[in-house]
C-alpha cells in the first residue's frame, strides 16, 4: 500500500465491515451488497480488497484485487511468496483495526486461508457471501467453513440444505444477478437491425484470457469472413488494452467495456463465454451461448480429479442437464464453435429448446423463497455487535 494511503488508514475510525473480493464477479456482487447495506445503515464504514466497483461503492481499498488474483495451480505456486506476503499484511491490518464484520466474497483459496489464520484472534463475526462451490469440487472445504465461518450467505437454494446438514448457520439470500437482470430487463426491448451479432467473453483473469481468447479470435475471424457476423468482445477493465491488441488482429471485432456487458449480451444472437458467472448472465438474459474453457495441461489434470459433477457451466448444473454446449480443452476449437453457432442460428427447434431451458432457469430462482436479503442480515448483526 502507498505511504499516503497508510497515513489515511491510521486516521480512520473503527471499520464496521472489511470485505474481500478477489476477482471481477466478486467485486461486482460485493459492491451491490455494500450499496444495499448503506441504504439500510447509511453511516456504515467499509474497507477491504476489491476493484473499481467496490471503490465506487465507497469501500476504501486496502489492495486492488489484482494484487492477489492468480488463476490456476501453476500460477498460484509461482506467485506463492507474493500471495503469502499480501495475506499476512491483510491479516495484521484486520486484527489491528478489529472490524465488526469480516465479509468474505467468493475467492475461496485466499479467503478460507485467511479465515483459518485469523479465527482464533478475531473478535468480530466472519460472514461468507457467495460460498465455495463444495457441491462441485473441494468437498472437504465444508470442514473449514464449519470451523472458521460464523454465517454463510448462499446464493443458490440447494446450498442452504448442504450447509445446514453440516451444522453451518446459513441463509439463502437470492442470487444478486437475478435482481440485477430483472431490473435491467424492465421495459427493455432488443435493438432492431442485424440478426447475426456474436459476442466473445474471454473472462477477467489475464492468464485465462491468454489461453482462451486466441481460439475465440480465430473463430470470430471465420464468423466475420464467411458468415458476415458482427463480432463484439467484452473487455475486462483490469486487463491492459495491449493484451487485447496482441491477441486480436481483426479490426472488425468491436471492443466493448465490461460495464456494458448486460446490454451487449442481451442484443447478441450468440455468445461464446468462459465458464463462470457469465454463463448465468447469458441464461437469465435469454441469449443462446456456448461455454468454453482451456486450462494448462497441469491444471486440467488436477482439476479433473477434483471435480465431482457432470457439468461445469452454472446453467447446466442448476438445470441438471446439458442445456448448452460445453467445450473444454481439445473440444474447445474453431470447428466446434462455428458448428454450434450455425446450429443455433439455423435450427429453429434447437434454438427454441435452448430458450425454453433458459425460461426454466428463471423459474428456478423465481420459485425459491429467500430467507432474508443479505444486507438486512449484516445490518442486524452490526446493530447487535
Amino acid at each position: 500500500m502507498p505511504a499516503d494511503s497508510q497515513s489515511d488508514y491510521r486516521k480512520m475510525s473503527r471499520t464496521d465491515v472489511f470485505v474481500i473480493a478477489g476477482e471481477a464477479s466478486g467485486d461486482m456482487h460485493a459492491s451491490l451488497l455494500i450499496n444495499e447495506l448503506k441504504q439500510i445503515t447509511p453511516d456504515v464504514t467499509a474497507e477491504g480488497i476489491g476493484g473499481d466497483k467496490l471503490a465506487s461503492a465507497g469501500v476504501r481499498l486496502f489492495y486492488n484485487y489484482s494484487e492477489i488474483n492468480f488463476a490456476g495451480f501453476g500460477e498460484i505456486i509461482k506467485n506463492y511468496a507474493h500471495i503469502r506476503k499480501k495475506l499476512t499484511e491483510v491479516k495484521k491490518h484486520i486484527l489491528k483495526t478489529n472490524p465488526k464484520i469480516l465479509l468474505l466474497t467468493d475467492f475461496p483459496g485466499f479467503n478460507l486461508k485467511l479465515a483459518g489464520e485469523i479465527r482464533k484472534d478475531f473478535k468480530g463475526k466472519i460472514f461468507y457471501y457467495i460460498t465455495p462451490q463444495i457441491w462441485a469440487w473441494h468437498k472437504s472445504r465444508i470442514k473449514k467453513i464449519k470451523k472458521y465461518i460464523d454465517v454463510c450467505l448462499v446464493i443458490f437454494p440447494f446450498e442452504k440444505e448442504i450447509f445446514s446438514k453440516a451444522g453451518v448457520k446459513s441463509y439463502y439470500v437470492g442470487h444478486p444477478l437475478v435482481k440485477m437482470i430483472d431490473s435491467f430487463l424492465e421495459g427493455k426491448a432488443k435493438k432492431t437491425g442485424s440478426n447475426n451479432v456474436v459476442t466473445l467473453m474471454p473472462g477477467s483473469r489475464l492468464q485465462e484470457v491468454r489461453r482462451i481468447l486466441p481460439v475465440m479470435a480465430e473463430s470470430a475471424d471465420e464468423l466475420i469472413e464467411k458468415y458476415n457476423c458482427n463480432v463484439n468482445i467484452i473487455c475486462s477493465g483490469n486487463i491492459e488494452e495491449s493484451v487485447f491488441s496482441e491477441l486480436i488482429k481483426n479490426a472488425k471485432i468491436k471492443r466493448i467495456d465490461s460495464s456494458d456487458n448486460l446490454e451487449t449480451i442481451y442484443n447478441s444472437n450468440f455468445v461464446m463465454t468462459k465458464f463462470g458467472t457469465a454463463t448465468l448472465e447469458c441464461g437469465l438474459l435469454g441469449t443462446p451461448f456456448c461455454a468454453v474453457y482451456k486450462a494448462s495441461f497441469f491444471n486440467y489434470l488436477i482439476g479433473k480429479t477434483m471435480i465431482q459433477i457432470d457439468f461445469v457451466a452454472l446453467v447446466n448444473i442448476i438445470l441438471k442437464k446439458g442445456a448448452v454446449k460445453e467445450f473444454i480443452q481439445k473440444d474447445f476449437n474453431k470447428t466446434n464453435i462455428i458448428n454450434e453457432y450455425l446450429k443455433v442460428t439455423n435450427d429453429e427447434e434447437y434454438m427454441n429448446d435452448m430458450i425454453m431451458e433458459f425460461t426454466n432457469l428463471k423459474k428456478y430462482f423465481e420459485t425459491a423463497k429467500i430467507d432474508k436479503p443479505a444486507a438486512n442480515i449484516i445490518s442486524e448483526e452490526l446493530t447487535a455487535l
